[in-house]
């Protein structure tokens, strides 16, 4: 069965991210002592939640400063967080919009209010973009919003519900290996892509691997 829909996660696919600069900065502004894999676990919690709109940018900050004796500014909490966001090649949503003549193309991200609010104020500007989540996509699904996050099957299984997608139809792609599985169990197909490689490259062959799959 031929796909027509794509949905690409957003980080790591299309926006080219750093982790480790984030990492790095959070573990000197919290002094933290952990191997840059995995965070402390009410550190952790604490990331989730934001990502999936539990609160807001300020009681984000405000339960970040709760975990330290020593005074952290929310201008350092907010350049940490930031770090990690570094490009948007306006040549790869150029070759979005192309995609939109052959395919649906969805937007599935698990992201967070201070994230999209620094894209769309001094990412997407600095390349000549407007309307974002309208001009190059059916609809972007952002985790802060929908109050879900990947892998959970549910934030899938959303998508495919509220947009009408027939997932043995829909290619979902995404630089994390657990993302990939969640999306599996909800019956869509998905390719992990290495954020190594540019995404404009490797398409063809996410696609033609997920026909064969049938």
């Amino acid at each position: 069965m031929a796909i027509d829909t794509i949905i690409f996660d957003f980080g790591g696919i299309l926006l080219d991210l750093d982790y480790t600069a984030t990492d790095a900065a959070l573990r000197r502004l919290f002094r933290l002592d952990f191997d840059g894999r995995a965070y402390p676990e009410h550190y952790q919690t604490i990331l989730d939640e934001y990502e999936m709109g539990l609160f807001s940018e300020g009681s984000f900050m405000h339960r970040l400063q709760r975990t330290v004796d020593h005074v952290v500014t929310e201008r350092e909490i907010l350049d940490a967080w930031n770090a990690m966001l570094l490009s948007i090649p306006k040549a790869r949503l150029d070759w979005v919009l192309t995609l939109r003549e052959h395919y649906q193309v969805y937007l599935l991200s698990n992201t967070n209010h201070t994230h999209i609010q620094y894209v769309h104020r001094e990412m997407l500007p600095s390349i000549g973009v407007a309307g974002f989540e309208e001009v190059y996509f059916e609809k972007a699904y952002y985790s802060h919003d929908v109050k879900m996050r990947k892998p959970n099957v549910n934030i899938y299984e959303h998508v495919i519900a509220d947009a009408g997608i027939d997932p043995q139809r829909a290619l979902f792609i995404d630089d994390n290996h657990d993302n990939i599985a969640g999306a599996r169990q909800a019956g869509l197909h998905a390719a992990w892509h290495d954020p190594q490689l540019e995404i404009r490259e490797m398409l063809d062959s996410y696609v033609s691997a997920a026909t064969k799959a049938e």
